[in-house]
């Protein structure tokens, strides 16, 4: 309140700080081996409780998405010692025009560890840790050596009678703890060019703008509502309070979901997987996807069954299904006669 009422920030610029403050949060629990919960029927709300609009599907599949990579992150950085020192190769000047970049950039001396690193930046661990992994692959850093780190103190046994509490969320040290994969010595030269990219803007904004609402009319108008949905899906991920915003998508997925069920996808046809799920498990599927493929019996369901059975939004489903359609991992077919309607 005195930050908004002293003009220091915005009330758009509060709630998107706090929304991606909220959001890191929620990831840092896909970092969880283990939790505990309490539901609380009927407690009184937190009066200094700040809401925040976020899809619940956004967020699942983000967090799962982040988890795998940094799974990969943590094949080189996979102990909070590991000290980075810089080489003599120039990075490209675009990231010396981005703040956080030019921050974690100047944080690397030869001396400072990773987590030290995370704790100089002031930035989240995964945007942090990513950055510095596109620094070592494109060979503007290397590993000088590691230092002990002592971890985190473990929380108090809490007594019997309580209910214990859910873990705190992973810190540094206890995340890159959790994987135990050997330091790689050397960056590979074939990284540097896709890396360069990547280093101009360790955390691009997702950017909402009139231009973006314009583009995306003219593509309902034109009926290609599947390009619209794109658009739109990022424009209100940046503003998700946008009216304006809400109704367009709103109208574009009602469009789409009745176009995909008159040409793509319909409803009483089987869907058959093209290949074989060891197969698929070795291509680059979205988690959307490789959960559609386990609801998918071989022929068993039609397209309104998966539908039902499906914890995801309709719209959500059916552009997952054409896409995989039309990438060769499904086929449709009619219902045999011995299939039930």
């Amino acid at each position: 309140r005195i930050l908004v009422g002293s003009g220091a920030l915005t009330e758009d610029d509060l709630r998107h700080h706090l929304e991606d403050k909220a959001q890191e949060t929620i990831f840092g629990l896909f970092e969880w081996d283990d939790a505990a919960f309490r539901y609380a029927d009927g407690e009184i709300a937190d009066p200094n409780i700040y809401a925040v609009n976020m899809r619940v599907e956004d967020i699942l599949l983000r967090g799962a998405q982040r988890w795998d990579e940094m799974q990969r992150i943590r094949t080189v950085f996979n102990d909070p010692g590991i000290v980075l020192r810089r080489t003599s190769r120039v990075p490209p000047p675009e990231v010396f025009k981005n703040r956080m970049a030019r921050r974690i950039l100047e944080s690397i001396n030869g001396d400072r560890t990773v987590a030290e690193i995370l704790l100089h930046a002031h930035g989240s661990e995964f945007l942090v840790t990513k950055f510095l992994y596109e620094l070592f692959r494109a060979g503007v850093a290397e590993i000088a050596g590691i230092k002990p780190v002592e971890p985190p103190a473990e929380p108090a046994a809490p007594a019997a009678a309580q209910t214990p509490p859910a873990p705190p969320a992973a810190s540094p040290v206890a995340a890159f703890a959790a994987s135990p994969a050997p330091v790689s010595p050397r960056p590979s030269p074939a990284a540097a060019p896709a890396a360069a990219a990547v280093l101009a803007a360790p955390a691009p904004p997702l950017v909402s703008d009139e231009g973006d609402f314009e583009v995306a009319r003219r593509l309902l108008n034109r009926g290609d509502f599947d390009a619209a949905l794109e658009i739109l899906d990022r424009a209100y991920r940046a503003q998700p309070g946008d009216e304006a915003l809400r109704r367009l998508l709103a109208e574009a997925e009602a469009a789409f979901i009745e176009k995909a069920y008159r040409h793509y996808l319909p409803p009483a046809k089987h869907v058959v997987l093209t290949k074989s799920m060891a197969s698929l498990t070795a291509e680059r599927l979205s988690p959307t996807e490789f959960f559609l493929l386990s609801r998918i019996d071989n022929g068993t369901w039609d397209v309104r069954s998966i539908i039902q059975i499906t914890p995801l939004r309709e719209v959500d489903v059916l552009r997952t299904l054409k896409k995989m359609r039309e990438n060769g991992v499904i086929e449709l077919r009619d219902p045999s006669p011995a299939s039930p309607a």
